[in-house]
This record gives structure tokens, sequence and C-alpha cells, in this order.
């Protein structure tokens, strides 16, 4: 029997320890730890690509399938508008394709609780009209919402678009929303200095020490070029007393970046190059996609979910009572594309833009408010109309006068006539009978003038010798007189063409 020299026995004998101790923990790590793969999305060596565990892929995959599409419902029938009243964001549908709609939505918000959880009452005596309850006033918005983001936001939800479902998942209230995190070290921060939010790990900042309430600051409006989400300055020098972004900034950024990565289940790499991360032309498709997605998320909660906060209960609001807000885990779940980018929206042409050309925006979704933006919006056509038809109006008004007025003239005149004959009438006799009392008085009168008559040619006799020399002077005066006549007769001629009489509206 050979027998080893010493010093093997001892090499030997570490080997047999390594082996018992290395093959079962091999064995431990191949079943437990988490094993990769990496998809390739840019350039080779570059090392653009998207890095995920297979274990937390399953689990997510299975939280993420998209519910079956229902299909339309055929043909024509009467709008919902017209059989139901207080339908103003889907009214425009017909009522089979309103009742599929409300049917869907109650199964994928509220399967549990049914329509009571948006409408007063239960069972047979359900109150549809009625908005005493907060959820229908909030569920209307929510649909509102989602046609804005289907029919605004293009370049970040197609193909696949959204439903209610891709945020709800069956639950009344979203899984993943945020309120604003108060800052718990504010009296601390007055006499120990302000440690600007760093080293208190929250969702918001991926759980680092880089500062939290990354979503108050960079989600909860749009940005319109002034604070937006940088690292770096637009100038290459300070041009004003406070650079902007600050660190402080930068770093917040830094950490809504590193949530916006576990919100979608992928890494910086999905959409960066890691040697130039700032620079767009060395990044990926995917990093427009994203770009439009911030923007959307500020949109939604600036204009929809924010402006809801008087509408919900106290036990809906934060600790400073502000209303719940989206982020982008509420839609994505862990996925780069919620649902997988599964189709949800091609079968609900209602859920893919509003019924009317409308700013979904500032659109009202109060009963009152509606009725009083319908108003506002006929008023304007009323006057319009108004306007158009004053013109025409005025024209057969201007063509109709001339007959009215020949109308009425001919109408006094004809109601004069017979007043002028029976005053002619009634004249008549009376002047007779004057005619009759007057002959005898001028009969007497002339019978007493005659003597006086007689005594004054007695007188004139002496006279008529003196005719012939008078005749002669009147010759003499007469030319002179016809003189005088003719220069008189042409004044008055002139006279007569300067003034002219005017018609009386008789004879018109």
């Amino acid at each position: 029997m050979a027998y080893l020299p010493k010093g093997n026995k001892r090499i030997f004998g570490l080997a047999i320890w390594a082996a018992v101790i290395t093959v079962p923990l091999g064995l431990l790590l191949y079943t437990y730890a988490p094993r990769y793969y990496v998809n390739q999305l840019g350039y080779r060596g570059q090392q653009l690509g998207d890095i995920q565990n297979i274990n937390a892929v399953a689990a997510r995959n299975a939280e993420n399938v998209a519910p079956e599409l229902w299909p339309a419902m055929e043909g024509e029938g009467p709008l919902a508008s017209e059989v139901y009243e207080n339908v103003p964001a889907l009214g425009h549908l017909t009522q089979a394709n309103f009742d599929r709609l409300m049917t869907l939505i109650t199964e994928w918000v509220a399967p549990d609780e049914g329509c009571a959880y948006c409408h007063v009452g239960e069972g047979t005596a359900v109150d549809y009209v009625s908005e005493d309850v907060y959820t229908k006033i909030v569920s209307r918005r929510m649909v509102q919402m989602v046609q804005h983001v289907n029919a605004t936001w293009g370049d970040h939800v197609s193909p696949a678009g959204v439903t209610c479902y891709t945020c709800h998942r069956g639950q009344p209230v979203p899984t993943e929303l945020f309120y604003t995190d108060p800052r718990p070290v504010t009296h601390a921060n007055k006499n120990a200095g302000n440690r600007r939010g760093q080293n208190l790990p929250r969702r918001d900042n991926a759980y680092a020490a880089l500062p939290y309430e990354t979503f108050t600051l960079f989600l909860s409006e749009m940005d319109d070029g002034v604070g937006d989400i940088r690292v770096t300055s637009n100038t290459a020098l300070p041009t004003v007393k406070q650079v902007e972004p600050d660190i402080n900034a930068a770093e917040r950024t830094f950490g809504l970046m590193m949530f916006i990565s576990e919100a979608l289940g992928t890494n910086c790499t999905y959409c960066h190059n890691s040697r130039a991360l700032e620079q767009w032309n060395q990044s990926l498709p995917a990093r427009i996609t994203a770009w439009y997605g911030i923007r959307m998320n500020q949109d939604i909660n600036e204009h929809f979910l924010i402006p809801l906060q008087p509408e919900y209960p106290a036990d809906k609001l934060g600790i400073l009572g502000d209303a719940p807000k989206a982020h982008c885990a509420t839609c994505h779940y862990g996925a780069t594309k919620p649902l997988l980018g599964a189709d949800v929206i091609s079968a609900y042409p209602s859920l893919q833009g509003p019924g009317a050309d409308v700013d979904l925006r500032t659109a009202a979704y109060h009963l009152d408010a509606i009725a009083e933006e319908a108003a506002a919006e006929e008023a304007p056509v009323a006057e319009e109309a108004a306007a158009e038809e004053a013109p025409a109006a005025e024209e057969v008004a201007a063509e109709e006068a001339p007959a009215v007025e020949e109308a009425a003239v001919e109408e006094a005149a004809a109601e004069e006539a017979p007043v002028a004959e029976e005053a002619a009438a009634e004249e008549a006799p009376v002047a007779e009978e004057a005619a009759a009392e007057e002959a005898p008085a001028a009969e007497e009168a002339a019978a007493e003038e005659a003597p006086a008559a007689e005594e004054a040619a007695a007188e004139e006799a002496p006279a008529a010798e003196e005719a012939p020399a008078a005749e002669e002077a009147a010759a003499e005066e007469a030319p002179a007189a016809e003189e005088v006549a003719e220069a008189t007769e042409e004044v008055v001629e002139e006279a007569a063409e300067v003034v002219e009489p005017e018609e009386t509206p008789a004879a018109q």
C-alpha cells in the first residue's frame, strides 16, 4: 500500500473540505441567487441594453395581464343623451354602447362594489342622475382624463392607449399614487441646519440618500422652461445670481431618475448612454418617449387630479390635505410598457377622444357647470344668428315702407272724402238761407243809394267837358305805365322761379 507524502496529504484534505463547502454553496446560489438576462438595445460595446431579473420578470408579468376586449355593439339606436339624464362625457354613444362601457368601467374599477360605488342607492333603487356622491364626479373627470391622454399624448401612449384598467387594475383607488410628503425635521432645521431632504430614504428617491420629495417638485405642474428636470445648467457660465439648477436640484433629478428606473422595471441604459447621460444624440429612442411621459404626468396632475381636491372627503386626502396624484408607477407597475404593451384602446373609440371639439383640460365636470358652459356656448351663436337676420329684416322693412306709406295716404284720403262731402252737404242749406235773408236788405240798400247816385252824376257833368284834355294826358303817360308794368311782371316771374309751391301730402 502506497502512502502519500505528509505535504500531499494536507493538500488532499483541503481539497476535500473545499468541495464539501463549495458544492452545497454553489447549489444554494444556483437555486436562490437572482438570474438576469440582458437585451442589447444599442450598438455593440456601448452597454445600451435592458437588464432584467428573471424572477422579478415572472412576477411582474403576472401583474400586467390586459383584460379581454369587449367588441362594440353593432347597429344604430337612440343616443345615451336621449335616453338618460346627466351623461355629458359619453352621451354621444348609442344607448347599447353606453351600457356596455358602463359595465366595463364597473369591472375595471369597482367589480366588488358595483354600480353603487359611483351612484346613489342600491339594486333597482339606484339614482343614476344624482351627483350627491363624490365618486360620480371623480369618475366623470377620470373618463375625460383618459380621453385627453389618448387624444393628446399619443407620442407616449400610442398605439396601445390607456383605459381605466391601466391604473386601477380592479381597485377603486389605484395602488400607485403619491401625496406631498411633509418634511419630518422642519423644526430641527431651524436650529440645526437644513439637511435639504437628504439621507431620508423614501419611495420617490428610490430609498437612496439623495433628497426626497421629487414627485411634488417635478411632477405637480407642467414646466415652461424654468425649473426643468435638469442636471446641468443652460449656460456655460453663471449668468444670474442664483444658478439653476443648483446642486440640490441635480441630486433630486438623480433621485427621480432612479425612481423611474424602478417604476419601469429597468435600468438607466434603457434610455441613456452611460458615458454621456445628458447627450440626446447618444441616447436611445426610449428617452424621447420618456420625455413625453414626464410631461404627460405633469399635465394630468395639474389639470385633472389636483383640481379634484375639493371633491374628496377628508379620509381620501394626504396628510397636508392634498389630492392623490399620479407618477410613473401608477400606470407602469414595474413594466417598461403598461400591461406589457397590449392594445387596450382599439375596441373603445369613445375613450380615444372627446365626443366634441373641446379642451378637456378646462372642461366642466359638474352638472350645473356643464349647463352654464353650454349656455355660454349657445349665446354667441344666437347673437350671430340675430346679427345675420338683422340686415335682411331691415331690407324687407325698407322695401315695404313705400307701400305702407302709399296705403296710409290712400286710406287717409278715403277717410277724409266722406267727411268733406258731409260738411259740404251740411253747409249748402245754410248758405241758401243766408243768401235769402241778405237779398231784401240788398234791395233796400240799392233803393237808398239811387238818389245819391243821381246827385253825383249831376255834379260830374261839368267834368265831362274836361275829358279830352284828360285823355291826351293819359295817352302821353301810357308808354311809361306799360314799361313799369313789364318790369313788375319780370320781377314777379323771377320770384316765382325761386320760390315754387310744395305739393301737399294729399296731392302726393
